[in-house]
């Protein structure tokens, strides 16, 4: 599913993009983007997107749908429409083309390779409302996938958000 390279950079949208090194970033890697990456100032990972991992309230997961493609049709950035997962299981039944789940994904990666990671996950998100955040999904995902390195930036979690 994934093309193998042995680096991935996963990039999301928080201002510390603002504050890296992007001499130390490998130039070779798949390029793994989170949620509002197109907000960021600059094309800190370039126009090249191997991967989406799109999150969060169903009204927002659609909206940034369209506007990745509404980007794409632009040319502001060369999406893989083949890759974009998202945590909306009623969307995955309904546009099954368009939309895959995360969480089915990693569950199938976990249960391949023996790791018992997502009873894990699954406990904290039905028992203890406790869900993984998209940014942390695509880690995990990478992990499974079997990267030899994963480069992690601009993925500011705001925690209080959900602290109500």
């Amino acid at each position: 599913m994934f093309t193998k390279k042995s680096k991935v950079i996963i990039g999301g949208s928080g201002p510390s993009l603002n504050k890296i090194d992007y001499s130390r970033l490998p130039e070779n890697a798949e390029i793994w983007r989170i949620n509002n990456f197109f907000k960021e100032q600059d094309y800190f990972l370039g126009k090249n997107v191997d991967a989406i991992f799109n999150g969060g309230p169903l009204e927002e997961v659609i909206d940034r749908y369209h506007t990745f493609h509404v980007l794409a049709e632009q040319d502001t950035y060369n999406i893989n429409f083949d890759m974009i997962f998202n945590d909306k299981t009623e969307l995955c039944k309904d546009f099954p083309d368009l939309f895959k789940n995360k969480y089915e994904l990693i569950k199938k990666f976990d249960k391949e390779k023996n790791i018992n990671l997502y009873p894990v996950i699954n406990y904290n998100s039905l028992f203890l409302g406790k869900h993984t955040f998209t940014g942390v999904a695509a880690v995990i995902q990478a992990m499974l996938s079997g990267f030899d390195e994963i480069y992690i930036i601009g993925i500011d979690n705001n925690y209080e958000m959900y602290t109500e």
